[in-house]
Order: C-alpha cells, then structure tokens, then sequence
C-alpha cells in the first residue's frame, strides 16, 4: 500500500512540473518569426474561437473591440488595449500555448489572441488576480517600455518576455513573494537563481551577473542593445544557459567568464550577436562554447589567453589573432575598396584570411538601414577579395545597395548568415568561379544578389537555399535559373554551331544534349547524322531532330518550301525524338535508316509525300510513339504504286502502331517487312527484293508472307499492301569461355564464364557438375539462379565444372561446351597489436585487424622479446620486460590461415613508498618514530640520516635518537628495485629547536595576551565574558539570535584561518579554549522555520488548488508550517534540511534543540541512511526526492528501465535505482517523454506527498 501511495505522489509531482518546447522567436530580414496565427488553431464560430492549449485544455476564446477574453474551467484571463497599454487581468493562469524549455526551441511560435495588439503595445500591465503568464506569451512586443506585474504572479513561461527591445524596466509588486528585480530593472526569481530577462531598452553597458543565478533563461538579454559587457563572477552557481541567451546583443563585445558550472548550453547563445570576446574559466568548457558560435567571428579565450589585436591602417581596421589578419572595418567612402591579401603591424606580415561581420556595412539593423539612407553604405560598387580570404563574417556586404559585384578568388571559403544581402534592387552579382569548395552557414536568403558565377554544378546545390527567385548561375557557359519551386532549371544555349563531315549543323543544347535545327550545304544527297557534336569547347549528345530538318522549311514558296537533294538519312541510336514535317516534301528521299530503340515522333506529317521513299529501317525500334495519338499524317504519299515504300520494323507491334498513324485518304504504298528481331549493318536503299537481315545466335532462313513461316519463302519483289516475315533458325553451336589467364585462380580475382553469341530473346540456364562425371545431367547437377549471358565466380567453393544450356521463345535449345575453374584460398592478410602496461597493473588484451579472416577466431601465444620461436608459450607474460606477441588467425572458406606479431612491454612499477616523522617537531631534541609506507615485498629498503644520526630498525620500525640543537635533519627511504620495480627515494624532515638549560633573567616566563573579538552578524548579536585572554585560558561565548532567528553557526578561527574547537554548554552559551594567537568569532544566523502547527488556512491557498487539502492536512498534523504572514508559498522551493526534518517529525524523532534547526533531523537522516546530510540548505530536486523515499521505503529492488525516456542518460548515479524504482512503480511517468531529474520540487508537491503517504500509513 505504501509502494502504491508513494508512486501516485510522486508521479503527480514529476507531472505538474513539466514544461515542453516551443521555437526562439527572432526578427530576420524576411520579416518576424514563424508564427501560427490565432485562426489556424482555432475553430471559429461568430465572434468565440476555441482554441488548444499545449495540455489538450479547450480555452473559449471572445472578442469584442479593445477586449479578449479567455475561458477554461476556473481560470478566466482578460485582455484590453487602452492607450497603447494592455491590461492582462481576471483570475487563474493564461493558457500555455507553447511547448518549450530554457534551453531548446521548438519549431513553431503560436501567437496569444492578442497578438495582433503588438505594434500598438508600449505597456504592459499584468493585474494581481493573474497567477502565471504564458511561455512566448509577449515575446519581441518590441515597443513595449515597461512591463509590471501583479502580486499573485507565481509562474513567468519560457520566453514570455524576451526580446523586448524598448523595455526600460520590469515592475515587481512589493507583495509578489516570487519575483524580484534588481538594481538594474533585471527580472529574477525570488530566489534570483533564475535571471528571466533584461530589459533589453536599458542604457547600461556593463552587467555583471549575480553569483546565485544558476539559469539564464530563454532569450533572457535577447536584443539589449546597449550591453558591451556582461561579467560573470568568480563564485557563480551558473549551471544553464539558455536558448538565444545572448543573440542581438549588437553592442556586446565581452562576456567575462563563462564557468565551469556550466553543464547546458542552448543553441545560438550568441546569433547575430556583436561579441568578440568571450572568456571561459576552463579547456571544456571553452569547447564546448566555441561549438555553439562555430560560424561567429569571435574569439573564445581561456582568462590566461591574449586577445585578438586590432588596429587600423589607411582606414581599414585589421584583427590579428593566431597568426592571421581579420578585416573588421573597411572605409564606408571608397567605390572599389582595396583589400590586401596581407598587412604589416610592428614589423610582421599576415595573412588577410577574414572579412568580419558587417565589415562594409553601415549598420546592421535591418529597419534602420531600410529605412534611413545613412545607414546604407551606398558608395561602394565592386570588391575583390584576395586568394587568402578563406572566410566571410556575417551580414559583411548588409545594405550595400550600390554593390554591383563581388568577386571572390579563393579557393575554399566559409559563408555566414546573410553575407551577400546587399539589398541592390539593380542586382549584385557575386563571382564564385575560382571557388572549388564553397561551404555556406545558413539557409537565408541573400537579398539583392541575381547572379551567381560558380565553378562547378555541385555547387548549385550547395547555394540555391540562399538565392530568389529568378536568380542566374552561371557556370562556364551554362545559365541556369532558380524556379518558383525552389529548384535550379538549366537554360538552353541556342544557335550553337559544329561542323562534322564537311556538314555544318545548327543546334540549341540544354542539360549536355542538343536538338538539330538546320544543316548546311542544303544539297548533301547523303547525311549521317553524328551521334555528338562539339561547341565552344563542349560536347553534347544529338538526342532530337528539329521539326523539318530535311523536309519542308515550312514556307509556300516554290523555290525553297522543297528538299529536292536529300536522298539518303542514317539516323543515330542517340536520337529519341524526331520533330514534324521531318521529312515533308523530299522529293527525291530514296532511304531514311533509323538506328534508335525507343522513338517519339512529334506533331505530325513526318514521312508526308515522300513519294520517291524506297527504304524506311526502323529495325531497331522496339517501341515508337506518336505525339498526337490520333492523327494519321505521319505517314502519308509514301512509295509509289510502281515502288512501295518498304518499311522495316522488328515487331507486329511496331507494323501495327505505324498503320495506325498512315493516313488512309491520300496515296501510300508501303510494304512491311517484319524482321522478329533481326536488323541490317548497313543502309537498305532498294525496295526491288526484300534484305537478308541478321540476328545474333540465329541463321536467316527467308522471308515468308505468313507470320507463322508456312508457306513457301518470297523471293519476289515486294508489293504494296503486303506484310513480310523473317524466318530464323536457332544456332545450335554456342560458346562457352572463361576469362582466367591459368587454369587455378587465387581467390580475389573473379572468373568470368561468357557465353556467345547472345541474344536478348534467349533465356539461360546454368549448371554447375554435382557428380564429378563431368558430363552435363540437367537432373542431378547443380542448377545455378542465374539469367545473364555471363556468369561471374568468386568463391574456392565456386570451383567446378560448368555448362550452360540456352532457350529461345519457341523453345529451341543449345547446349554450350564445358568449362572447368579452379579457385584455390588466397593468403590473408593481418596484424596485431597490444598495448603495453605496467606491472602489476590489469594485462592489456590483443587488438586483432583483418580484412580477409576473421577477428573473433584468434589464438595467442608469448615470447620474450628476441628469444627463438620455440619458445612461444600460451601464457601471457606477468613481469616487467619486453615482449611479442603471435596471433594466429583461423583459416576461412577463401583465406588460408595467417599470423601476425606485435612486440609490447610490461613496464616497471615505481612503488608510492612514502616516510614520516613523529613529532615532525621537537624541542629539545628527543626520539622519533619514522613510518615508511608503500614499500613493495620485494626489494630492499634503508633508511638513513643526515648528520651522522643512527636509524635503528626492529621489527619493521624505525627510530632514530635526536640531539637537543636547533637543526633540520632529513631523514631519507631508499627502495632498492628488483626487475618489477623502480628505484624510489624519498624524504622527510623534523625540525629541533634547542631547549636553554638556563631560565630568564626574571627568574619567570610570561605567556602573551591576545584579543578576543566578535564580527557583527545580521539578525543577533554576540558578547564575551573577556576581550583579551592567554593560551589555554576558557574563553565564553553568549549568543542571543534576534526574535525569529536562531544561531546557524558559530565560528571561531586563530589569526592563520585555523577552525578552534567550540562546545555547546547550554542554549546561546558556548566554549573554547584560547589558543596562542589572537581569534575572531563569526556567527551565522538564519530564519527559525517554525515547528508549530500553522492554522489551516493560507492568503496564498485558495480552496480550488488542487494542493489546497494537502496544505491543510500538513499544516494540522504539524508536519509542515508557513512561511510568515499567513503566507505557505506552495511554488516556492523546498530545501535537502526540511524535507530530512519532516520525515524526521513524521518517524516520531523530537527535531528541536540541536546547533542548527534541522540538526537532529538531519542527524537521524544520516543515521537511517535516507540521506548523506550535504547541502541541508540546498533546493532538493526531484531525483533526490525520489532518492529519499526510496530510501526511507528500505531500497527495494529496482527493476524498472528508463530507456523510453530522452533525458534518462541525465539521472545521477547515484539516483538511477531509485529513479528505475520509481519509474517500474508508477511513481515516476514523465511529461513529454522526459523525466526532468534536475528539476526542483514545491512545497505544494511536498504536502502531497506527506498527505498521500500519512494516509496510507493508517
């Protein structure tokens, strides 16, 4: 039952302290941030929305003029506008519209109802019945100058007020007990462990950041644009920074120093931020810094480290730092800057590699420059960067709207965000074209550049995010352009010229394949279209014929509209379209052959009146289609009656899709001669007797006018109207050969088995010998899954005998000759290495490395080091010496086994021998002890003294006789080593004053007085019964707390710092005993966290929380009190010293008396084992709350797996079984897939808790 309470207390505690994550909103150059609007969240009705909070929560959502009102269950927020100030009141919390934490962003902003008030807003008012404002609720309200907020606010979301930009300051009630401010107008929490935001409108330059904030929240100086520098102190408890923490600081130049406290960083802490500095107290945490500004120009330093140097000469400011020259600043009144690739400062030269943010431009805010002509560098027109500027800053070239090129000559260089956005509406061309590697930080657009000069067309990938619409590439001489659709489209180049075989073509090319469109001289009678042509230095693939090409010009006229010299066209395998009228009126067109296997005609009236047309070959052919599907023109006044076109195509299908598109109303005579499959080397030009085609693996056997070969062969002229068929006989000799040059392979070179000939209409089947007969038995060899002409082998277990017997599509077969392959194991290759260690220490294991044999079936064996291989043993070696090792890799099925050597050493161990004196002081002289520790069993050891002083040692001890004179006397340990050890000396001193035989000239000593003395302490004060006092006298200490207070702590230290021991007589008096120097006394008093039971009800408990009845039931039981003026603060934070005191309370323990409040719950804490008792003062977390219970229910087994959630890698060790514990119970289910470990538990949630758990106990 416990178990069961427990888990259903915690689970709710883990739950209502969750936040999700919702994206940084940042203003850019396109505008404000991605938003969702109010209507594309909502389901409208008239003048009520309903809208969805992060939870699910429906919010009725009403408006009237000036007014927003938002509803859901108790909770009932209202907005106005009035006067330019929007008053948030009504009672509850606002709704939580976005997911987010301090340091991560989401992807998308939902806008508050209010959001279209933002323009108009300049302050902001949040009335005291508002209990929490909503996570980006008011984010980049950049007008806004002051924000107050009322009593009741307990919770301020992520983000809600960052980034406003004209805030002066924030307005805390002085009732609020959950908020504060500082000096500055800064927002914290009460605690000020969480700094919220700056107001970014302040004038201060300088802040330093208090030592107590641990988180600085979301966005929190997002857009200060006065900060120069931020400090962070020595002793900061600084653990989080969050997202956008920094980013528009434009003015920033130091943040000094980061600390190692630090354990999470959020992205862009820095984005479009001016620092140029930032220091971090240690190598780790300066790497991982450097990470998050990766892209930024700036330097990160260790606090030891030299800064950057600036200095300027001739008007352009330089950077030097680690041997290289940054340009920061170039001069705003030159049209053609000059940029060195070099500078010289105080006699050394360096390398300009850098162009800094915004170097050429006036100012970087983008409504500044927009809309002020001042703020735009207008004068400078062209720049070439030199061959040494590798990298180019951030908005470097912003609102240069006169920059009409930038011409860039490095090789490799390094882009950041929005670089190149000159804003020139005239067009910025920027020349990449010595640029091999091009790397661009960001996705931005770069307003104002329209042509790119690239060096290569992978580069077009790697700019077109950063490019509009519209926007030219250029590349050699290529042009492409970038699409709506945010792609690249290749323009074609036209009118390109190339002459082949004394024939000069005109073509337009796009994407490297060209379409003719004329041919010159028009009287060639024979034309061998070329498969490539080659312009201006660039070859390109003829993939289509332009309409008309040697056909009609498309003109009536009668001198010119015909081709009367063409006679004879061979058309190549790269061409795929032909255009229409391709052929149109060539009178005199005896032979078209068309080499290609798929064709498209386009338009129409391709072979129209070609009436002296003999021989058309599309033999080839295994599909062809037609543009216009249903027009019949293609093919019409073909042939004449006395002599039929004779068409030659390799299938029925192609005859048929041909008289599909013949045209039935005008003459054509064609004959069909139907190859099946057969085709013709050269060019047919006679139609009196049908060609003998040829076809790989068959023998033509005739032409026959029956599709099925019946009938006798045709060896008459062919006759219009009439359909041929080719008749073939299989082949019945195929080869079969391998490609080995010996007859045994070594395994890594394939075997190739290739068949010939081939044909594409066989199929194939292999056999490899199963019975070594070596005659082919279809039956019991081996068949082989393979349908390919040619077989490859690669494996020993590959060799054999192979046949291959080939099918056609009637069944016909052939069977090749036999061929045997021998594939025998290759040698494999492999090593070995092994670490060497030192002796004594854990043995290092092999490290084995093969490509061909397998690492994990591995044998070893040892040998000294240069001793004979028979002496290799299986036994790793345990004393110090060098070695080798032999491993012997197994043999596989393609590698024969292998061995490999690598020698390593067991080093000697050097023994922490160590010796002391006791007393290390004398006076007098006397005898000392010496104690040697760290010696090793074996070796020798001698222990000596300086100054003639004898040692003497019995039975392991060492002793040595010193005399009374003022003297240092160095007593040493030598260890002697053996073959495992070192040689090891060391040392120690004691240190004789003489002792006088004689007393003073008084006959008497005096001891010296010293003064007592008490610092002043806040809330008590103290009193001595003596001021001054001697060695070993009892001084008294009584010490009365102010009403309220108790004494925390009572310090008392001599002049050298050193702690003097104080004891407790009664209450307020204490002791201690007076040592020989002066003392000071420091009391420590803290706030009595009252023990009585408080009344049941709370200003700060309404009836409707849902910890209202725990609060009551805590306060009744005594188990838990308020915080002073009737006031239980349910979010405030719950320290490690209450919670130990409570479960104290509700064991039974009387908690009262003790040096401090919760000493004697602590004390029982730490007797129990519920807890170690550090940081009593502390905020315990969740993971230490889960620990405690788990702890006070006795540790049980913890079988539970934290593996779904994303953040389990962050739970403490020491926290892991019981978060496991927790989890496997139900006590702990996470939000959003988290289990938030760090975060801090409410007394609210500790009340629950102790309610739940009592009331089970019953």
């Amino acid at each position: 039952m416990k178990k069961r309470l427990l888990s259903a207390i915690l689970s709710f505690c883990m739950l209502l302290t969750m936040a999700p994550t919702v994206a940084f909103a940042a203003d850019g150059d396109d505008g404000a941030a991605n938003t969702i609007s109010l209507a594309d969240a909502t389901e409208t009705s008239g003048t009520s929305t309903t809208i969805e909070d992060t939870y699910h929560n429906k919010w009725t959502v009403t408006t009237a003029e000036n007014c927003i009102t938002m509803e859901q269950g108790d909770n009932k927020i209202t907005a106005t506008l009035d006067n330019a100030v929007l008053t948030v009141a009504g009672t509850g919390a606002m709704p939580v519209l976005n997911d987010s934490t301090d340091a991560v962003s989401g992807s998308q902003l939902q806008a508050y109802p209010w959001a279209g008030w933002k323009d108009s807003v300049k302050k902001i008012v949040i009335s005291d019945g508002v209990t929490s404002i909503g996570s980006k609720a008011f984010i980049a309200y950049t007008n806004v100058t002051s924000v107050s907020i009322g009593k009741n606010v307990s919770s301020i979301g992520v983000g809600a007020l960052s980034q406003l930009s004209a805030c002066t300051t924030f307005n805390v009630s002085s009732e609020n007990s959950y908020f504060m401010t500082d000096t500055t107008g800064a927002l914290f929490d009460h605690s000020k462990t969480k700094l919220i935001a700056f107001p970014c409108g302040s004038s201060v330059e300088e802040y330093a950041i208090p030592a107590t904030v641990k988180v600085i929240s979301y966005g929190a100086f997002s857009r200060a644009a006065h900060l120069k520098t931020i400090t962070i102190p020595a002793d900061s408890s600084l653990s989080t920074i969050g997202y956008g923490a920094f980013a528009f600081t434009t003015a920033l130049e130091t943040v000094n120093v980061i600390p190692a406290s630090v354990e999470t960083i959020g992205d862009i802490p820095f984005a479009q931020s001016g620092v140029k500095y930032i220091y971090c107290a240690d190598k780790d945490t300066k790497d991982r810094i450097q990470n998050k500004v990766n892209g930024l120009l700036v330097d990160v330093l260790l606090p030891d480290e030299t800064p950057a140097i600036e200095f300027t000469d001739n008007g352009y400011t330089y950077r030097i730092d680690d041997g290289k020259a940054l340009l920061v600043s170039a001069p705003k009144n030159e049209a053609t800057p000059t940029v060195p690739s070099g500078v010289t400062y105080q006699g050394a030269t360096y390398p300009v590699t850098g162009i800094w943010k915004g170097a050429f431009a006036i100012s970087l805010d983008w409504t500044e420059a927009n809309s002020s002509a001042d703020k735009r560098n207008e004068t400078i027109t062209s720049v070439v960067l030199p061959d040494s500027v590798t990298q180019i800053g951030e908005r470097a070239f912003y609102f240069c709207k006169n920059l009409s090129k930038i011409t860039i000559q490095a090789n490799t260089v390094s882009i950041d965000y929005l670089a190149f956005a000159t804003q020139n509406t005239n067009g910025t061309t920027v020349d990449f074209s010595a640029v091999t590697t091009l790397q661009i930080n960001g996705t931005d657009k770069w307003a104002g550049v329209k042509t790119v000069i690239l060096n290569n067309e992978d580069q077009l990938d790697t700019i077109k995010s950063n490019v509009n619409t519209g926007a030219v590439a250029v590349i050699g001489n290529s042009n492409w352009v970038m699409g709506s659709d945010g792609n690249w489209a290749e323009q074609p180049k036209t009118n390109l010229t190339a002459t082949v075989n004394n024939i000069t073509w005109t073509f337009d090319a796009v994407g490297g394949k060209a379409t003719l469109k004329a041919y010159s001289p028009k009287t060639a009678t024979s034309v061998t279209v070329p498969s490539t042509l080659t312009a201006d230095g660039v070859t390109y693939t003829v993939t289509e014929l332009g309409a008309g090409l040697f056909g009609w010009t498309g003109v009536w006229n009668a001198a010119d509209h015909y081709n009367t010299s063409i006679k004879s066209v061979v058309i190549p395998k790269t061409v795929t379209t032909i255009g229409a009228d391709m052929f149109r009126y060539s009178k005199n067109l005896e032979s078209v052959k068309i080499q290609g296997e798929s064709i498209t005609f386009k338009s129409k009236r391709t072979f129209s009146n070609t009436n002296s047309l003999k021989v058309l070959d599309m033999s080839t052919a295994k599909s062809i289609k037609f543009e216009r599907d249903d027009d019949t023109s293609y093919f019409s006044n073909m042939g004449s009656n006395k002599s039929p076109a004779v068409i030659y195509v390799s299938s029925s299908d192609i005859m048929r899709a041909v008289e599909e598109h013949r045209s039935t109303d005008s003459p054509c005579h064609l004959a069909y001669a139907v190859t099946n499959g057969g085709t013709f080397k050269e060019n047919q030009s006679s139609n009196t007797a049908l060609a003998n085609p040829i076809k790989a693996g068959y023998t033509f056997a005739g032409w026959y006018e029956n599709a099925d070969s019946s009938g006798n062969a045709v060896t008459a002229a062919p006759t219009a109207g009439k359909t041929y068929y080719a008749k073939w006989t299989m082949i019945s000799n195929i080869s079969l050969s391998s490609d080995a040059k010996d007859a045994v392979v070594t395994y890594g070179t394939p075997v190739t088995l290739t068949t010939a000939p081939t044909s594409s209409q066989w199929t194939y089947s292999w056999y490899k010998d199963a019975n070594k007969n070596e005659t082919l038995d279809t039956d019991k060899d081996t068949k082989i899954e393979n349908n390919s002409s040619t077989l490859v082998l690669n494996n020993v277990s590959d060799s054999g005998t192979y046949w291959v017997v080939v099918s056609d599509r009637k069944n016909n077969n052939a069977t090749s000759d036999k061929v045997a392959v021998t594939i025998v194991k290759a040698n494999g290759t492999a090593s070995v290495s092994l670490p060497g260690w030192i002796y004594g220490e854990t043995a290092s294991k092999p490290v084995p490395t093969s490509k061909t044999n397998d690492i994990n079936n591995v044998t070893y064996q040892y040998k000294v080091k240069g001793a004979d291989d028979t002496t290799y043993s299986d036994t790793l070696p345990t004393n110090a010496g060098d070695y080798t090792v032999k491993a012997t890799f197994a043999a596989t099925d393609n590698y024969n086994e292998v061995t490999a050597t690598a020698d390593f050493t067991i080093a000697k161990a050097t023994p922490a021998v160590a010796i002391s004196a006791a007393p290390s002081t004398l006076t007098g002289g006397g005898s000392v002890e010496l104690t040697v520790s760290g010696v090793p069993t074996e070796g020798k050891l001698a222990v000596t003294c300086d100054n003639d002083i004898t040692v003497t040692e019995k039975d392991g001890k060492y002793t040595a006789q010193l005399p009374n004179a003022t003297k240092d006397y160095t007593f040493t340990a030598k260890y002697t080593g053996t073959d495992n050890y070192n040689d090891v000396e060391k040392t120690c001193v004691v240190k004789v004053t003489r002792k006088s035989s004689h007393s003073s000239s008084s006959g008497s000593s005096t001891t010296p007085t010293n003064t007592v003395s008490a610092s002043t302490a806040s809330n008590g004060k103290v009193s001595l019964d003596k001021s001054t006092s001697k060695k070993g006298d009892t001084v008294t200490v009584t010490v009365t707390p102010d009403a309220g207070y108790q004494l925390d702590k009572l310090t008392v230290t001599d002049a050298k710092g050193k702690t003097v021991d104080v004891t407790k007589k009664s209450d307020g008096k204490y002791t201690f005993t007076m040592p020989d120097s002066k003392v000071t006394i420091t009391p420590t008093f803290s706030k009595i966290e009252d023990t009585k039971p408080s009344k049941n009800g709370f200003d700060d408990v309404a009836s409707s929380d849902w910890f209202a009845d725990a609060v009551k039931y805590v306060s009744d039981k005594g188990l838990m009190s308020g915080t002073g003026s009737d006031k239980f603060a349910p979010s405030a934070t719950t320290t490690r010293a209450m919670l130990m005191t409570v479960l104290a309370r509700y064991a039974g323990e009387d908690t009262t008396g003790g040096a401090t409040w919760y000493e004697k719950g602590m004390n029982w804490a730490k007797a129990k084992g519920v807890s170690d008792g550090t940081n009593p003062n502390a905020n315990i977390t969740r993971e230490q709350l889960v620990t405690m219970m788990y702890r006070y229910a006795g540790s049980p087994k913890a079988d539970g797996k934290l593996d779904s959630f994303s953040d389990a890698a962050s739970v403490r060790t020491y926290a892991a079984d019981a978060m496991q514990w927790a989890v496997a119970n139900g006590i702990v289910n996470g939000s959003n897939g988290k289990l938030n470990p760090q975060n801090n538990a409410t007394r609210a949630e500790v009340a629950a808790i102790l309610m739940r758990f009592c009331e089970m106990s019953k």
